[in-house]
């Protein structure tokens, strides 16, 4: 994994978007279970086409740079789509649901928290071929697992609605 300075990171996102190469990235708090800096916040990129890897590390949350990468990946507005529509979440996720109320318990505490979207090639993917929705928290310091064997973007759109939640 090569530490590039977040506006080259960015210039990459881009360009994936833009010429249709899988991608995704991270948003790692500085305890965070995939954090290979502790006391760095770190956003991580990953091109799922070419196998390349990428990480710029912030003294600060950087979720501004985060919810603009979130629309890059997702779409422009995505956090203003109705997941009760949606016909990607059939059924409830006990788990997520699970990690959902705690995501509110921590704004309610004022406690950090971040999330992670897994993709099945996901470097950090502990269980290959599946999506799972991963939470963290500065408290508990335990994450909470979903998994699907689907893209979970109505959950994702649930819990990424309270993650930028004071981000214009």
């Amino acid at each position: 994994m090569q530490e590039i300075s977040f506006e080259v990171f960015r210039s990459k996102a881009e360009t994936y978007g833009t010429a249709d190469i899988a991608w995704h990235f991270h948003l790692l708090s500085p305890t965070c279970v995939f954090n290979i800096h502790p006391g760095h916040f770190a956003l991580v990129l990953e091109n799922e086409t070419d196998g390349e890897q990428y990480y710029t590390l912030f003294d600060k949350n950087p979720l501004v740079e985060s919810k603009k990468l979130a629309e890059l990946s997702y779409g422009k507005g995505f956090l203003g789509t109705n997941p009760q529509t949606e016909v990607d979440n059939p059924a409830p996720n006990s788990k997520f649901e699970a990690l959902l109320a705690r995501a509110k318990a921590c704004i309610a505490a004022d406690i950090p928290w971040h999330n992670h979207d897994i993709s099945p090639n996901c470097i950090f993917n502990s269980l290959p071929g599946k999506h799972c929705i991963v939470f963290e928290d500065d408290e508990s310091k335990t994450p909470i697992t979903a998994v699907y064997s689907h893209k979970p973007m109505a959950d994702l759109v649930r819990i990424e609605t309270l993650l930028y939640r004071d981000i214009d």
